[in-house]
């Protein structure tokens, strides 16, 4: 079942790749992709990093991150593969490209949910699905919505519901998608994996086999993950039926693609298998080779994740100095203003007000003594009089998740609290403050009780079943955990009672 479990989440290296639309790079997004990812990993990263470089239009720009981003995916740098889909997540944000919006969101749900963080590929997932009408192009609308749609069956295969897989895959026909496109025959190839993939998963490897043989025959004249898989699939199918020479042909077509892939999924789904193959016919040597290669293997992909980690820590660390000397500049800057601001008043505007009063009132005394506060000036955040720095990055994290929050209605909770709150959102007390101060204009407390309030006058206004229940019931449906908490924060929002509200309603349903 692992094994089964690694080819399906390997599946998820292939999509993005197959988006590409700009003239000047296809040649050599198309090569990467179709040789380099699967054969020789160190060639695929310098030459996805070059194109990197020497991207000009916000278009190469964004497709230049998502493939390098997709390469350090491949051989497992899931912290590299993530900064480098970022980058291109924010470049398509700033520049409006609606339709990049869902490759990009594509690419950050498979990585996600690679490293099991399920819910945040969702959310991308969604976000994909949202763009699909803004796709002008319709041929790579088609596309996308083909992709989103195996992403789906994957889903459903990992989850075990195989006959849900199955009606999804089999309504993308090969015979719907243009066989003279090489893109597009890798879309029926992965279509065609995916497809054996839930049979074999459903127990039926001697129907999954036509199924992973025409992934072969749509993905032949590339040397692709998608052929790779296929192979290792198909080994696994002919072992589970006993018909060990088969397995063993289809173990010997997957070497090509082991070393200079460096594929560590595609590796370590070899190695466990063949261990266990060679272990069937009795070749112990030849299974224990196996394991120790994986025990390496892993050992080493967790030194890698260490490397990245620390690599990334640095990187933060530079970013947060950078923000620091800009806002010291910030600060700079502001004070000059003021200085500025206050020696034009007095020397040119105070002048002219004084003259002006003694004109219009000359037999009057004025006491010309007045002081000018300058307006308070947040340099980044500030709460309870006490000034921290917080990225714009954060910030932004922050208020998107709140809201995301807000609509899942989290403020329901009895027992919310704004520490409980803060490690929901992984941020501390101060940046939450500051966030709900600035965004929502109250503090804690006071955000929370609006919230419940605001849901319950919703909810009295739309179901008038609710309007004959007990005040204590409504409270608790608000999430309030006693009946006088809910009446004074009803009051003080709303200027009524609750009880107030609820005849007035009723009032105006007789009417």
């Amino acid at each position: 079942m692992k094994i089964f479990l690694y080819l399906i989440i390997s599946l998820s290296l292939m999509p993005v790749a197959l988006l590409g639309n700009d003239p000047k790079f296809d040649k050599k997004l198309t090569q990467i992709h179709s040789d380099l990812i699967a054969t020789n990993a160190k060639e695929a990263i310098h030459l996805a990093d070059s194109l990197v470089r020497i991207a000009g239009t916000d278009q190469e720009k964004i497709m230049s991150r998502m493939m390098v981003s997709l390469v350090h995916k491949s051989i497992g740098n899931y912290g590299l593969a993530i900064k480098y889909a970022k980058e291109a997540e924010n470049i398509v944000d700033l520049a409006g490209l609606l339709e990049l919006e869902s490759k990009c969101a594509v690419l950050l749900a498979t990585i996600y949910r690679d490293i099991g963080i399920y819910s945040t590929a969702n959310e991308y997932m969604e976000k994909a699905l949202e763009n699909i009408p803004y796709i002008k192009n319709e041929m790579n609308r088609q596309k996308i919505f083909i992709i989103i749609k195996q992403e789906m069956a994957i889903s459903n295969i990992l989850t075990k519901d195989f006959s849900k897989a199955i009606e999804l895959i089999k309504d993308l026909s090969p015979r719907e998608i243009d066989h003279k496109n090489g893109t597009t025959l890798s879309l029926c190839a992965r279509n065609s994996l995916i497809y054996g993939f839930a049979m074999e998963g459903a127990g039926k490897p001697k129907e999954a086999i036509p199924h992973l043989l025409e992934a072969v025959h749509h993905a032949k004249g590339e040397k692709s993950l998608t052929l790779a898989q296929a192979f290792l699939s198909l080994a696994k199918s002919h072992y589970l039926l006993n018909q060990l020479d088969s397995t063993k042909i289809y173990l010997n077509k997957i070497q090509p693609f082991l070393n200079g892939g460096r594929n560590f999924r595609l590796m370590v789904e070899y190695l466990r298998f063949n261990a266990t193959f060679q272990s069937s016919i009795g070749n112990s040597q030849g299974a224990n080779l196996s394991l120790y290669q994986l025990e390496k293997l892993n050992e080493q992909h967790i030194r890698t994740a260490e490397v990245i980690g620390n690599e990334v820590i640095t990187q933060l660390e530079k970013d947060l100095r950078k923000v620091r000397t800009d806002n010291i500049i910030l600060s700079w800057l502001i004070a000059l203003s003021v200085i500025i601001y206050f020696l034009f008043y007095f020397l040119k505007i105070r002048p002219i007000q004084r003259y002006a009063k003694q004109l219009i009132s000359s037999n009057q005394q004025f006491d010309t003594r007045f002081s000018h506060d300058p307006p308070d000036r947040e340099l980044n955040g500030s709460v309870g009089g006490q000034e921290f720095q917080i990225s714009v990055e954060t910030e932004t994290r922050l208020v998107k998740k709140l809201n995301q929050l807000e609509q899942e209605k989290f403020f329901l909770e009895k027992n919310i609290t704004l520490n409980a709150l803060t490690n929901t959102l992984m941020t501390n007390q101060k940046y939450l403050s500051f966030i709900i101060k600035k965004y929502k204009n109250q503090g804690f407390s006071d955000y929370i009780a609006n919230l419940r309030i605001a849901y319950i006058v919703d909810v009295l206004r739309n179901d008038t079943q609710v309007l004959d229940y007990k005040l204590s019931y409504i409270a608790d449906m608000a999430g309030f955990s006693s009946h006088s908490m809910f009446t004074l924060a009803f009051k003080s929002n709303m200027g009524m009672t609750p009880s107030q509200f609820i005849e007035n309603l009723k009032k105006e349903g007789q009417n």
